[in-house]
Formats: C-alpha cells, sequence, structure tokens
C-alpha cells in the first residue's frame, strides 16, 4: 500500500466518522484519492473545504448546489457551464437553445455529473446508444473524466460491446486515479487485452507495467525509459519507476499485426444509430412541452464562407438583418424586452445569423441591466468580444500582415449592429 492509498484510508475513516472538515482537508493536502464526489456526502456537502479538497483531488464533479456549482463552473467550459445555468434557471430555455452550439464530441462532464451525483443514467444511457458511442467511451476514460469506481462500472457494463472490438491506441489502460487494485481489476474491460507482456526481476514492476500499459504504452515506455516525463507524477504517486537492473523482456503474445486500433474519424463509423446532442436531450426532459416550440437552429457549415464571402451585400440577405436590424420599431421592441426576439417563429441554418441574433439579445441585455457576469459569460461565443464599460468591444489582435484593410466577418457584423436605424441600440458597442 503506498502513501496516497494509506492517506485514502484515514481520509475515508475520518468522513464516516466525525467528519471534522479541517482534518478532512489536512489529510487531503498531503494527496489522497477520491473513489466518489464528496457532494454526495450529507455532512460535509455543503461546507467550503468541499471545494479546496475535490480541488486538490482532481475531482471538478458538481452537485446540486448552486453556490458551488458557480465556484466550479469556470473549470466547466462554456457549452457545460451554459447547461447549467440552465438546469438551475439562471437562464430560460430560450436563451439557452439560443447560445448552445452542437458538436458530436461535446464534454461528457454534465451526464458524468448527473450519473454520480443524481443517480440519473438517463444521459449516459443515451449516449451508449447513440451513433458516436464509442468517442464518448475515449474520451471519458482519456481525457480525466473518470475519477469514480462508479462509473468505471457503469461504462464496463454498457459501453464495453461498443468497443471490445479494438485494441487500446492510447498509451494507458485505465487512467491513474485509482488505487492500484482498481486498475488491475478493470484493465481488460474495454478494449482487447494486450499483445505484449513484460518479464521482469521485479514483481511488482511487472505487474504495474502489464496492468497500466497499452501495448502502444509498453513501446512508448521502453524507448524513454527515463525520459517517459509525461506520467512520472502519477507513476510516484504508485512508486514505480523504471529500473535499469531489473532485466525486462517483452514477449508478444500474438503476431497479430492487423489491429483494428480506434481513430476519431467521422468516417470511420458506420451504424444507423441516433446522433446524441445532450442539449436537446436535458431540454426534452425538463420542458417536453416547449421542446417543439423552440425556433430552430439547424446550423450549415457556414465556416468556408467567412473570409471571401461575407460581406455587406451577403449580411443584407438575411432575414433577421431585414427583418428585425433594419426596422427601427423592431429594435425597440428588442430592447424593451430580451425575449422579444423568441416571440416569433424565427428559424436559421445559418451560423452568421445565429451570431447575428446572439449579439443582438446580449445587447438587449446589457440595455435592461442584466447580471454583467452573464453578459460577459455568454460573449465567450467569439474570441474576440469583450464588455467593457457596459459596451461591447471587439478586437482582432492579429491582422493579416500582407493586407492591413483586409475585413473579418466580424468586422462586417460590427459595422452592420453600429449603424442600425436606433441609436440606442448602436451606443451599446464600441
Amino acid at each position: 500500500m503506498n502513501k496516497l492509498e494509506k492517506n485514502t484510508n484515514l481520509f475515508y475513516k475520518e468522513l464516516v466518522s466525525t467528519c471534522n472538515p479541517e482534518r478532512l482537508l489536512e489529510i487531503a493536502r498531503k494527496g489522497i484519492y477520491l473513489y466518489e464526489p464528496l457532494f454526495n456526502y450529507n455532512k460535509i456537502k455543503n461546507h467550503e473545504c468541499v471545494i479546496e479538497i475535490s480541488l486538490l483531488a482532481n475531482k471538478f464533479l458538481n452537485e446540486d448546489n448552486n453556490e458551488n456549482f458557480i465556484l466550479l463552473s469556470k473549470y466547466l467550459g462554456f457549452e457545460t457551464t451554459l447547461l447549467y445555468l440552465y438546469k438551475y434557471n439562471y437562464i430560460n430555455i430560450e436563451l439557452y437553445k439560443l447560445f448552445h452550439t452542437y458538436s458530436s464530441f461535446t464534454s461528457t462532464k454534465f451526464e458524468i455529473s448527473e450519473f454520480l451525483n443524481e443517480d440519473n443514467d438517463y444521459f449516459l444511457e443515451k449516449q451508449s446508444k447513440s451513433k458516436y458511442a464509442v468517442f464518448t467511451l475515449h474520451s471519458i476514460l482519456i481525457y480525466n473524466h473518470c475519477r469514480s469506481v462508479k462509473l468505471l462500472n457503469y461504462l464496463s457494463n454498457n459501453f464495453s460491446d461498443i468497443s471490445n472490438d479494438y485494441y487500446n491506441s492510447e498509451n494507458i489502460n485505465i487512467p491513474l486515479f485509482f488505487p492500484f487494485d482498481i486498475i488491475k481489476k478493470f484493465k481488460n474491460k474495454f478494449f482487447k487485452p494486450n499483445t505484449l507482456y513484460v518479464t521482469c526481476n521485479d514483481k511488482f514492476s511487472e505487474e504495474f507495467i502489464n496492468a497500466v500499459f497499452t501495448d502502444l504504452g509498453i513501446k512508448t515506455f521502453f524507448k524513454l525509459k527515463h525520459n517517459y516525463i509525461p506520467l512520472r507524477t502519477d507513476f510516484d504517486r504508485y512508486n514505480f519507476s523504471y529500473n535499469d537492473k531489473f532485466n525486462y523482456k517483452i514477449i508478444n503474445k500474438n503476431e497479430n499485426k492487423d489491429k483494428k486500433y480506434i481513430r476519431l474519424l467521422l468516417g470511420n463509423i458506420k451504424n444507423n444509430k441516433p446522433v446524441y446532442d445532450f442539449a436537446e436531450e436535458f431540454i426534452k426532459l425538463k420542458e417536453p412541452k416547449k421542446y417543439n416550440t423552440l425556433n430552430k437552429y439547424d446550423l450549415l457549415d457556414f465556416y468556408k464562407y467567412r473570409e471571401e464571402d461575407v460581406d455587406n451585400d451577403f449580411l443584407n440577405k438575411l432575414n433577421f438583418v431585414n427583418n428585425y436590424l433594419l426596422n427601427n420599431d423592431e429594435l425597440n421592441k428588442i430592447l424593451d424586452d430580451p425575449m422579444y426576439i423568441f416571440n416569433s417563429k424565427f428559424d436559421t441554418t445559418s451560423e452568421l445569423e445565429q451570431f447575428l441574433i446572439q449579439l443582438t439579445c446580449i445587447i438587449s441585455l446589457l440595455h435592461n441591466n442584466y447580471n454583467k457576469h452573464l453578459i460577459q459569460f455568454l460573449l465567450e461565443i467569439n474570441t474576440y468580444l469583450e464588455l467593457m464599460d457596459n459596451k461591447i468591444t471587439y478586437y482582432i489582435w492579429e491582422k493579416d500582415p500582407y493586407n492591413e484593410d483586409y475585413l473579418y466577418f466580424e468586422d462586417y457584423i460590427f459595422q452592420l449592429l453600429k449603424n442600425t436605424p436606433n441609436s440606442i441600440f448602436n451606443s451599446y458597442l464600441y
């Protein structure tokens, strides 16, 4: 048993007995594993030390607690934070739908949080039956989202059938956040077993290498040896390191050279399962009666038009520009009520048009003195947007050195928004 495992035992003994927050924090600062989020423990879930302990143990999982969520939301990313703002009613369904952007490979933090903190597997189950389920599994295991034994069990029972025809194309079988006995238990649950096997004079090192590393990981480890820097800190947690005196030997148990590795390419997925969008699923669950009444933003690929084709003529042909931005009466109604835009059925397949609607809505939020932190957050839809002196400012840091007069699509959009028939509306942009 290594140092962190001993600390973990002490931590959980204190947690289920006296549950002294200061003592728990003291132990956590020495290094521990967390099997489950502390928000699951009623004695301590609302104590401020939970945040620091969770951070120390790299547990960025959230609970149905608004204060804790606000403190931790900066770690979630835009899409997941937006979803929580909607879940806890900081924004309404219309705003959420407007600012949500679909992606086939979004973060799984929300789904994991729902499963671990609320025992709700609705979203993970939907993902396991979706077209890109194998990418979900890969993301959870590889991008450090799996830090719970409960989640490992669920994944092995519900996702393994979509990946067990593949060899693991990463270096590590199971994320190195668990005690070694857990890693050994789950090492062959998700992908085909290794074809390579390592023997050496030290039995723990032999067991560790064969449990932790994939075939690719074994090759990488013995190529780099002492220079295997990316995981050195993780290895120290298990008292493992490379030693020249251990007489390592690599045995190939299967000369199968036609390995089928997972590649994160859409073209490799050949099935007729439904595409999963966590935003759509959450809306259906939370407000099913409103789902079919919402504006639709079914975006096509408009990135190719941004630099070459977007200009004033292009923008002026958009329905939203003609119906709202060039109409002073409509702009006054928008300024009076940020939700006015959603009163009329207004669907679009244009990403640029959605961006215009988003900025128009934010201007109305500013005019109606909505929370500045919320507005600043919503401006993260575009890297070049900032809030300054209650106005939206836009700045491209790197202009084309060969053509300083070149205009980006944001330039044209800001020109349009600053020159509407409504001077009050225009005043909210620098």
